[in-house]
């Protein structure tokens, strides 16, 4: 069986949005391996018009992420006075091409990472889904 990394990503920034996109990558043979990819992450960027995003590894790699390994989520505006935002019910998917989103910010903060199996399905990793990142 083969493992992705799957590390989430924020965007928050005074009167802005906020953002989140979860990332998944790679092919690892062993949970260990996928997990330790996403710790060592460094830097998630996503250019304007191009339908890819930029991850930056720990050994100074950059690593191409197509949109299928993707999911964006936006803040819905109805809840943009809220000082702290609860990912689960105000955040929504976005189902447009993200290449075209003008507004979606060229950076972001790592906020967790965790481990999917082939099938896509989150794996506990010593009793836990995502790791916060540091």
């Amino acid at each position: 069986m083969l493992y992705q990394s799957a590390t989430i990503w924020g965007f928050d920034w005074k009167d802005l949005p906020c953002w989140e996109i979860e990332v998944r990558y790679g092919k690892f043979d062993s949970i260990e391996q996928a997990t330790k990819f996403g710790a060592s992450v460094r830097g998630l960027h996503h250019l304007l018009g191009q339908n890819h995003l930029l991850l930056c590894d720990g050994i100074g790699e950059v690593h191409i992420i197509n949109q299928m390994n993707i999911t964006v989520r936006k803040q819905r505006q109805e809840t943009f006075e809220k000082s702290i935002t609860d990912p689960l019910k105000d955040l929504t998917m976005v189902e447009l091409d993200f290449a075209e989103i003008a507004e979606l910010p060229e950076s972001f903060h790592s906020l967790a990472y965790g481990v999917v199996d082939e099938n896509g399905q989150k794996l506990e990793v010593n009793g836990y889904l995502y790791f916060l990142s540091h």
